[in-house]
């Protein structure tokens, strides 16, 4: 899809678009809620598809296999957005195939049995760039045995709810440490449980940010760049919160008011990094503290010996 293109392909919002444009190997995309996380991530992958011959995009996403309802909705984003690339394949110069097309009438096949293979693990989509070579995007569950081999580009949906992100992130480092043309895009909101590997590698501590409908960007402490977009930023980009009673569109302060979980409200719109798990002292605690204090801290060792940090 190109930038300049009077009529794209799959249309943004000015967040999505932000990231969509991204040059960035890594990024983690800290999102609101229904923020459009699937459908950015579709859009991602079949440009992906339509400028690399013979690539392999992977679509690994905690909700395969946990629940067809919530499977549904994301063969829904697909369907979509595939919808759209097959009305202009011609104008492409591309054809799409793969399994999503029904061989009998070269239809795409509809929402249910998208997400029957969606949930199967077996959806694969293609994007033929001639009669021998095309590209592809599998549709898989984060699954660290089979993460070997995802070789090409890797696309996480909701990272903080992958049962073993840390082994899935184990297997496939080494994967983009040996091609530089392969990215590793992760989108996700805050983990509920602190204990989850991506609470800390996320959390921005005391950061403050300022509403942008292009959303904000900081760093993990490990250097990794992330795009951050709560509930503020999304509004100024058009994407309001409608009120759960009379459906009119109301503020986050008066949504926050009305829901109830308080604390999961902060953490899946406002982005809130909300202590829940197991954890005696969360590492998030001793980073902000240790961002107080500064220098000008002591501290005393089990040995009661003082010492000046």
């Amino acid at each position: 899809m190109d930038k300049q293109q009077h009529d794209p392909l799959i249309n943004l919002m000015t967040f999505q678009d932000t990231a969509f444009w991204l040059v960035l190997r890594v990024c983690f995309f800290l999102w609101r809620r229904q923020a459009g996380k699937s459908y950015t991530i579709a859009a991602k992958a079949i440009d992906r598809m339509l400028r690399k011959k013979n690539h392999s995009c992977f679509f690994v996403s905690a909700s395969i296999a946990t629940g067809k309802e919530i499977v549904q909705k994301e063969a829904q984003i697909w369907h979509d957005a595939l919808a759209k690339l097959k009305a202009k394949q011609a104008a492409l110069g591309k054809e799409l195939g793969g399994n999503v097309i029904d061989k009998g009438n070269h239809n795409l096949l509809d929402v249910d049995d998208l997400a029957e293979l969606m949930d199967k693990q077996a959806a694969q989509i293609r994007i033929y760039h001639n009669r021998t070579s095309y590209s592809r995007t599998l549709i898989l569950a984060p699954n660290p045995d089979t993460a070997r081999g995802w070789t090409g580009d890797l696309f996480g949906d909701e990272i903080a709810f992958w049962p073993a992100f840390r082994e899935v992130w184990d297997a496939v480092e080494p994967i983009i440490s040996r091609n530089p043309e392969f990215i590793f895009w992760l989108f996700t909101t805050p983990a509920e449980d602190d204990t989850h590997y991506t609470y800390d590698l996320l959390d921005p501590g005391a950061l403050e940010f300022t509403p942008k409908a292009t959303g904000n960007f900081y760093k993990t402490e490990s250097g990794y760049p992330v795009h951050r977009v709560d509930v503020y930023d999304a509004e100024l980009a058009g994407l309001p919160l409608y009120d759960p009673l009379d459906g009119k569109v109301i503020p986050y302060d008066e949504f926050r008011l009305r829901a109830l979980d308080r604390a999961a409200a902060d953490r899946n719109y406002a982005l809130k990094f909300v202590q829940g798990g197991q954890a005696a002292i969360p590492l998030s605690w001793l980073n902000a503290a240790q961002q107080l204090g500064g220098n000008c801290c002591t501290g005393i060792d089990l040995k009661k010996e003082d010492w000046a940090s």
